[in-house]
C-alpha cells in the first residue's frame, strides 16, 4: 500500500505527539475505522467539501515533499 508523503508526515507527527510508534498509531486508526459506519467521511457540517479540501491539501503537501527530496 502506498500513502501520500504528507499522510506519512501527519502520521509521524501524531505518533510523536502521543509518544507511540507510527505502527501503533496505524493499528489504532484501523481499529477505530472498523468500528465506524463511515470512517472515510469527516464529521460535522458539509463533510464532502471538507473531504475534498483535505484531499487537495494532502496532494499539494505531498508534491512539496517530493520536490524537496529531489533537491537534496
Amino acid at each position: 500500500m502506498e500513502l501520500p508523503l504528507s499522510t506519512v508526515e501527519e502520521l509521524d507527527q501524531l505518533a510523536g505527539l502521543n509518544h507511540i510508534t507510527r505502527q501503533r498509531l496505524l493499528v489504532q486508526l484501523i481499529n477505530a475505522s472498523l468500528l465506524n459506519d463511515a470512517p472515510h467521511l469527516p464529521s460535522g457540517p458539509d463533510p464532502i467539501d471538507r473531504l475534498a479540501e483535505h484531499a487537495y491539501l494532502t496532494h499539494r503537501r505531498s508534491i512539496e515533499l517530493a520536490v524537496a527530496r529531489r533537491r537534496r
